[in-house]
């Protein structure tokens, strides 16, 4: 092994969660990654981990749920998606997705 330290990582189960949940908690607080970027974070690293999960790092974690405003342990877990999914919103998806049946 070179002298580079070799960055620890979440199992990528773990960490397709917290990138599920940064887009989960950016969308339902109505943010873009410019509006949620923080001193800590910038924009450009938050859409990275969003779109890339593999790419977040095991110290990153307690930065983004500060910056999300919940605790840790919320952040890994698998995101809540029925959260976004009240009657208004199941009814715009299903006009998207639902094709009337033809006569």
């Amino acid at each position: 092994m070179s002298g580079e330290r070799q960055k620890r990582l979440y199992p990528p189960g773990i960490m397709r969660n917290v990138a599920d949940n940064i887009w989960l908690f950016r969308v339902f607080r109505g943010k873009t990654y410019q509006a949620l970027a923080s001193t800590e974070m910038d924009a450009q690293t938050l859409q990275t981990y969003e779109r890339s999960p593999d790419k977040i790092p095991y110290d990153a974690v307690p930065d983004l749920a500060r910056l999300l405003r919940v605790p840790e342990r919320v952040v890994l877990q698998p995101a809540k998606f029925y959260l976004l999914m009240d009657a208004d919103m199941r009814r715009k998806i299903e006009e998207i997705l639902v094709k009337p049946d033809a006569p």
